[in-house]
């Protein structure tokens, strides 16, 4: 049995396919630490997808010589409007079910710049800065 903890920098693939693509899975990044907020045991993560057009967030920019993770082969972007407040149980799940696989950690450098994208990105919903200020605080 192999072990994995929900901690900052954890990366993992999560099922995230549409009817043509059911099996397809999205990169995330942990950001932060599993804390009670509102009464429930959660944790903030966001996604990276490819750079595949012009119309993309530029906060938080990885390119595959960053060496962040070897998952990233192309030039790639935190896409901050995606980010989750996910309950820490909903990810134990996942990964028991095989709807979450886990993909070890994320370059400690990169990982901050991650982390300063979330408060600098416009595209950072509300609810999630909120979160994140509540988590900092602490």
């Amino acid at each position: 049995m192999k072990l994995f903890f929900i901690i900052e920098r954890a990366s993992m693939l999560i099922t995230s396919g549409t009817e043509q693509d059911p099996t397809r899975k999205h990169f995330f990044t942990v950001l932060t630490n599993p804390w009670d907020y509102r009464g429930e045991n959660r944790l903030i993560m966001v996604s990276l997808s490819s750079i595949k057009n012009h119309r993309f967030d530029d906060t938080c920019i990885i390119k595959p010589e960053d060496s962040a993770h070897e998952f990233i082969r192309v030039d790639s972007f935190v896409d901050y409007s995606k980010a989750r407040l996910q309950e820490a149980a909903s990810i134990d799940r996942g990964i028991s079910s095989g709807e979450i696989v886990e993909q070890g950690t994320i370059d400690a450098d990169c990982f901050e710049r991650m982390k300063i994208g979330l408060k600098a990105s416009p595209r950072t919903p509300q609810y999630i800065q909120k979160a994140y200020d509540d988590y900092l605080s602490r």
